[in-house]
């Protein structure tokens, strides 16, 4: 199925990227997280006013 297929996809092109790249990949990720957590925060504090 499309699912599969994506997932297999994702997995041979963290295989190829370098050390390097996956380290990236990984702050921006957790980054993104922040961010998001951030934002929920910033919209719980605007409802409380």
């Amino acid at each position: 199925n499309a699912w599969k297929e994506i997932q297999k996809v994702c997995l041979q092109r963290w295989k190829n990227m370098s050390s390097v790249q996956r380290r990236e990949f990984e702050n921006l990720h957790i980054f993104e997280e922040k961010i998001i957590d951030l934002e929920m925060t910033c919209s719980k504090a605007s409802q409380n006013l």
